[in-house]
């Protein structure tokens, strides 16, 4: 992954396989739990994922992103789509995504409105976990990113209904 990337739809990408690794497990992701990786780019979250023996749906709008992610990780369901439009499943489920960020508040209340959100852990803007009054469990500088963000992010949970 080079740092020269352009951001696609709003998207940094995770550059340390080591913070993906410590995001999944402050997630607590359980063996066979049905989890979202939304926005899984180069799918630094999807590999942590799927090593705690998790069901794992990575969704990711790039076509080209997307096959790129059923190659490398063939035991993931790969979804090339837009996450605010794929249908969510009707039985438990988790997320565990960084967030485009220009879908950030869309897919937030998305994810609100769904009876079946068992908790998500979401990656977005710093501005954005301020205002959104969910608890931050992680801040990330902006250089844990490929392009870097104008600003700080966090990681902010949503535990489900």
């Amino acid at each position: 992954m080079s740092a020269a990337l352009p951001a696609v739809r709003g998207q940094h990408f995770l550059r340390s396989a080591r913070l993906a690794s410590q995001i999944v497990k402050d997630a607590h992701v359980q063996p066979d739990a049905l989890v979202f990786d939304i926005g899984a780019g180069f799918g630094r979250l999807t590999r942590p994922l799927l090593e705690t023996g998790a069901r794992v749906i990575a969704v990711e709008i790039d076509a080209k992103l997307a096959r790129s992610l059923e190659r490398r990780y063939p035991d993931a369901r790969v979804v090339c789509g837009d996450a605010l439009r794929i249908p969510l499943p009707r039985r438990p489920f988790s997320v565990v995504a960084n967030l485009p960020f220009a879908i950030s508040t869309a897919m937030l209340r998305r994810l609100l409105g769904t009876p079946h959100l068992v908790r998500a852990d979401l990656i977005v803007a710093r501005g954005f976990a301020l205002k959104s009054g969910l608890p931050v469990t992680r801040w990330v500088p902006r250089h844990a990113f490929a392009p870097p963000p104008s600003t700080d992010c966090a990681v902010v949970t949503l535990s489900g209904n």
